[in-house]
């Protein structure tokens, strides 16, 4: 049997996508509509820690089990999810930046 990070693809990461998309939704809900903004921060919230884990578990992939990273990037299917890796890792920048008091620099105030 196959160790657990080994099956696991990098189109996971296209679940921190729709978490942080979702995240986003009720964020500006929150700002057209009176529902509770701690919605949006537990959604985005989930999305950084989905974020970790799947890092921590595809880092452990490139380590433990080089060869079939490495196929999953030569594939002529599954290379054009890579990019979401460094996407997914962009928008929890953003979350991070926004977090720390910074939003005026994603948001243009």
């Amino acid at each position: 049997m196959t160790p657990a990070f080994q099956r696991i693809p990098v189109s996971y990461f296209g679940v921190v996508l729709g978490l942080v998309g979702l995240g986003d939704c009720w964020r500006a809900a929150t700002e057209l509509w009176s529902v509770p903004r701690m919605v949006s921060v537990v959604i985005m919230d989930v999305a950084v820690i989905v974020w970790v884990l799947l890092a921590l578990a595809y880092a452990t992939k490139w380590i433990a089990a080089r060869a079939s990273a490495l196929a999953e990037i030569h594939h002529p299917f599954t290379s054009s999810f890579v990019s979401l890796l460094f996407i997914a890792t962009l928008l929890i920048a953003y979350l991070a930046v926004s977090a720390a008091g910074g939003g005026g620099l994603v948001t243009g105030e």
